[in-house]
């Protein structure tokens, strides 16, 4: 997310230099207050392993993008043409080690004698096999990531991951 965020952040940052002198010295500090509060760590860091990447929690990613959201419109806006990030492939970095890892149970439970398990298992992948679908972020010419994209997907995998039972994200 650091990386994602981080191109936008950067444009918002040059506007405000640029508009400064300009605003009331009152809108600068607000400007200045969103956009140092879009540098969230918890927004953007998860903590996380070589072998065991959690997901950034939902409620901080949409933290850190609504601080830099406000940031932006108080600051006059910035031209989007110019941001490089790829919200395709940051959902993509974050999700889909899990996602697999949840598929790869579901489909061992899927075989299971127990009728609860296999309709867990299938309702999961279903599950996953829709946070997988990122045809609406793809056909978007934004290159951000909006909060409310990825929090719906990052919450149906922590549901598919909670019908099978968890997985192994780690090994202490």
């Amino acid at each position: 997310m650091a990386r994602h965020l981080r191109p936008w952040q950067d444009l918002v940052r040059e506007k405000l230099h640029t508009v400064s002198s300009d605003l009331n010295p009152d809108m600068v500090k607000k400007i200045w207050f969103h956009l140092t509060n879009s540098y969230n760590s918890d927004g953007q860091w998860p903590p996380t392993l070589p072998n065991a990447p959690h997901i950034v929690h939902p409620f901080n990613y949409g933290y850190c993008f609504e601080n830099l959201l406000k940031a932006e419109l108080l600051a006059g806006g910035v031209d989007p043409r110019r941001l490089t990030a790829d919200p395709v492939k940051t959902i993509k970095e974050i999700l889909t080690f899990q996602q697999n890892l949840i598929l790869e149970k579901a489909n061992t439970l899927l075989v299971s004698e127990n009728p609860t398990e296999r309709a867990n298992a299938a309702y999961a992948k279903a599950l996953i096999e829709k946070t997988m679908d990122l045809t609406t972020i793809n056909e978007s010419d934004i290159h951000i990531l909006s909060s409310t994209k990825y929090a719906i997907r990052a919450e149906l995998l922590v549901e598919a991951r909670r019908l099978v039972g968890g997985v192994e994200l780690e090994k202490v």
